[in-house]
């Protein structure tokens, strides 16, 4: 189905999954993504590898080539423009969510953090978020580093983040477009205290045409936009700060193949205009496509690391699973 009506059907036998992603979105999808979003593995292609097993996790992946631009826009690695040294977080009912997780991000590098689910990728985005304390280490930004828990300190300090429950925590669905997309910096619109309403609508208006936001309009409410269209909007507010860190938590989950083409293709834009992206998902294809460096989170530790031209899927699924979680670490 597109647009409340029926496109295409046929067996199963007979369609292929670009004809299918054709039809979804009403035009040609890049294949790459299509596989991300399907899930489809090319058995005759010399790229596939073979099954790895690791619970709960994905099955099987295609290992694809890295982003071509990386090499243009890494030429000489940077000091790390986000560092997350030691830090630990547990939950209310005492469980431990990170434990002593230590990583950094480099300018114009993504980072993708693969992990089966409920391995404190979600406390990790959250502190980030400033929405967690840490109990201990600390997050520094360009060297300084950035209280933890305090309310706007991460998104003051150059943090912008697309959380992984965009509903959650994203963006409030009763609220128009053009409120969703200016609820964290009302300054920015605001004359004398108040709100113009004006500005609101021209600047909105500027921010949907630039991320091809489909809406009626600034006034429409976020419950009529489509997933991805949602999504659009909270990157577009996430982005429109011009921030040195982008923390993407599973960006494309839920989301159509033509929403998860634009969104991979707007996380490689960003980091070759020198932003840091930390990429967070639990789609091993999603982290493989876009990722120049992959780290391994299990139990709230990040337990071994690897550049993605040396990716060895046998490895980084067992470290998934939490198998060699051990030997992981002491390699790093």
């Amino acid at each position: 189905m597109r647009d409340g009506r029926v496109v295409q059907s046929g067996p199963t036998a007979g369609t292929e999954a670009s004809a299918l992603a054709r039809a979804m979105v009403g035009r040609d999808v890049v294949l790459r993504s299509e596989h991300a979003a399907f899930g489809v593995v090319d058995a005759d292609s010399d790229d596939a590898v073979p099954v790895v097993a690791v619970p709960e996790a994905v099955v099987a992946v295609t290992v694809v080539s890295a982003p071509a631009a990386a090499a243009a826009r890494l030429p000489n690695r940077a000091e790390p423009v986000l560092r997350i040294i030691g830090v630990s977080a547990g939950g209310r009912d005492g469980r431990v969510l990170l434990d002593g997780l230590t990583l950094e991000v480099h300018p114009g590098e993504i980072v993708g953090v693969a992990g089966v689910e409920d391995n404190g990728q979600r406390a990790l985005g959250e502190v980030l978020s400033s929405l967690r304390v840490a109990e201990s280490g600390r997050v520094e930004v360009n060297g300084r580093e950035i209280t933890t828990g305090k309310a706007g300190a991460m998104a003051r300090a150059g943090i912008a983040v697309i959380p992984e429950d965009r509903h959650d925590s994203g963006c409030v669905l009763d609220f128009t477009v053009a409120e969703n997309l200016f609820i964290a910096d009302p300054d920015r619109i605001s004359r004398r205290g108040l709100i113009n309403m004006a500005i609101m609508r021209t600047k909105a208006e500027a921010l949907i045409d630039r991320f091809s936001i489909s809406c009626t309009g600034p006034n429409a409410p976020l419950w009529s936009l489509s997933g991805g269209n949602q999504q659009r909007v909270v990157l577009a507010r996430e982005l429109s700060h011009d921030p040195k860190v982008l923390v993407a938590a599973q960006p494309t989950r839920g989301l159509d193949v033509g929403a998860i083409e634009y969104m991979s293709a707007q996380l490689r834009d960003v980091a070759a205009g020198g932003v840091g992206v930390l990429l967070i998902s639990t789609e091993l294809e999603e982290i493989l496509d876009l990722s120049d460096r992959i780290v391994v989170i299990a139990n709230g530790r990040i337990v071994g690391e690897m550049d993605r031209a040396e990716v060895d899927v046998a490895r980084l699924g067992m470290l998934m699973g939490g198998a060699g979680a051990a030997a992981g670490a002491s390699d790093d």
